[in-house]
């Protein structure tokens, strides 16, 4: 009865450790308590700017952090020469970017009423990054992260678009923390 007890303690006790492994998702084994730590640390820097290497370069009336391994394009695709708009792109076919546009504020709020409208289980969010940045995030198709935002830099209203980036992401809020409008 010891030994059938006993095989019993060692079944369930396997069983937790490999259901524990498993919640930690593949973390090195971390601790709950320390991933807890971990986020309420995070919570508390992300009052500052995220550190990204990059290099800060100048658009037209841009002067923003261009973040390691993404470009910086002026203008727009109607107006290549527009100083008030810009893209970052993180590869050569530019599915990955952040676009940034000065826009009458009316604009950008109906442009984001229409992206909420367009996107199923779109939300709204807000952003402090230099700005207190609002507007709405979604999941394109359900899987690509893409959101839309705006603020008010350099007394101009900045609309900013992105796909395969989250609103809150390390890069996105580098990028905006960085931002100056002339």
């Amino acid at each position: 009865m010891k030994e059938i007890t006993r095989g019993l303690a060692l079944v369930l006790a396997a069983v937790l450790m490999l259901g524990t492994l498993a919640a930690c998702g593949g973390n090195g084994g971390t601790s709950q308590a320390a991933s807890s730590e971990a986020e309420s640390s995070q919570e508390a820097s992300s009052q500052a700017a995220p550190v990204v290497s990059g290099e800060e370069q100048t658009w037209g009336n841009f002067t923003l952090l261009v973040p390691e391994g993404m470009t910086l394009k002026g203008g727009s695709l109607i107006d290549p020469e527009s100083e008030d708009s810009l893209t970052l792109t993180l590869d050569e076919n530019e599915a990955h970017y952040i676009m940034m546009d000065v826009v009458a504020a009316e604009t950008a709020e109906a442009s984001i009423d229409a992206t909420k409208e367009m996107n199923e289980g779109s939300e709204d969010v807000t952003l402090s990054a230099g700005a207190d940045w609002k507007g709405c995030a979604y999941k394109y198709a359900g899987m690509m992260d893409c959101f839309q935002l705006y603020a008010a830099v350099g007394g101009k209203t900045v609309m900013v678009r992105s796909a395969w980036f989250a609103y809150d992401d390390d890069t996105v809020q580098a990028v905006l923390s960085s931002l100056q409008v002339k």
